[in-house]
Order: structure tokens, then C-alpha cells, then sequence
């Protein structure tokens, strides 16, 4: 259901901090949209979760909010737990930092320099700091196995691929140096 977002009441003592994570959600909201039915409220309008999107939410200035969740037949209590578990339960998932890693070498693949990486939620600091532990810049692949192949390609040849230039010889911009 679509709720006016004036309408919706956030929970006064919540204890969750999210001024940090609201720009980081709204950033995320303009790269993807709003692709995550993420606001719950209960029958009185107030927020059970989903506090840090509504606040985003309303930082781009969103008049309507999509998809939110009514949760009815909760006690008070239920209401109090629910808030509190809804926040800590994320606490307990985990990074695979060699798949993220992956995703976000994918994600540049299928995008290029093009792709705002901010939109995720980590910094480039963060991405950089990853991925010099995942993949060290001193790694070596174990299974690489140079073979001999035969080609008519000989020294001297110049080879265009894509907007570079291979060229044994050269030391002009866009060529790559494949002397050894």
C-alpha cells in the first residue's frame, strides 16, 4: 500500500542512530530506486521499522512512500521487540569478502569507470582496503601454466585491440609495452 508520508509516524525512542546511514540509503534510493519494501507500521501509523528509509525517503523530498508493510495484531511488547530485532539480527550476517569482491569486479565489467560504487554502501577506502586483503597486489595465480603456442604473429608486428596498440617497440601513449 502507498502511504503519504506525512502520515507516518516515526517510533519516538527509537534507539537505533541512523543519522550517519541516511545518506548513504538515499544515495542508494537514486542509484536503484526504492527496490525494498523496507517501512513497516502498525495500526496506529507509527513506524515498527524502517526508520533510517523514511528518513531518506524524506530527505528526497518523496511525497508518497510505496510499498509499505501495515503490521497488525502486535502487542506492545511484540512492537518493542520487533524494533529492537529487526535492527540488531542484521548485526549477525557476515561478509564473504573474496565474493563481494567479485561482485564489485563484475559490476565495473558490465558498467565500466561508469558505475558509482558509493551507490552500495562502502567507501572507496573501504572497497580498496578489501580488495588489497582479498587480493593482494603481490599475488600470484599457482595454476597458471605458461604454454607455448603457435602463431604467426612475429617481432616487429603491430596489433590493434580495442583503442590500444600492442607494439613491441613503441613508448607512445595508448600503446602497451609487452618487452620483457
Amino acid at each position: 500500500m502507498n502511504v503519504d508520508i506525512l502520515k507516518v509516524v516515526p517510533y519516538f525512542r527509537n534507539p537505533r542512530k541512523t543519522q550517519k546511514a541516511v545518506p548513504k540509503v538515499a544515495e542508494s534510493i537514486k542509484k536503484f530506486g526504492y527496490v525494498k519494501t523496507s517501512i513497516c507500521i502498525d495500526e496506529d501509523d507509527v513506524l515498527l521499522c524502517g526508520h533510517t528509509t523514511l528518513a531518506a525517503l524524506k530527505s528526497l523530498e518523496l511525497v508518497l512512500i510505496p510499498e509499505v508493510t501495515r503490521i497488525t495484531g502486535l502487542t506492545k511488547a511484540q512492537k518493542l521487540g520487533y524494533r529492537i530485532a529487526d535492527n540488531k539480527t542484521g548485526e549477525y550476517a557476515e561478509w564473504d569478502e573474496k565474493l563481494l569482491m567479485e561482485n564489485y569486479d563484475e559490476m565495473k565489467l558490465l558498467d565500466g569507470d561508469g558505475f558509482d560504487f558509493s551507490a552500495t554502501g562502502f567507501s572507496d577506502k573501504e572497497i580498496i582496503r578489501l580488495r588489497d586483503s582479498v587480493f593482494p597486489p603481490t599475488a600470484t595465480d599457482d595454476d597458471f601454466v605458461l604454454e607455448k603456442v603457435e602463431t604467426t604473429i612475429k617481432k616487429g608486428d603491430i596489433i590493434k585491440l580495442g583503442v590500444h596498440v600492442v607494439c613491441p617497440n613503441c613508448k607512445r601513449k595508448n600503446y602497451i609495452d609487452v618487452r620483457r
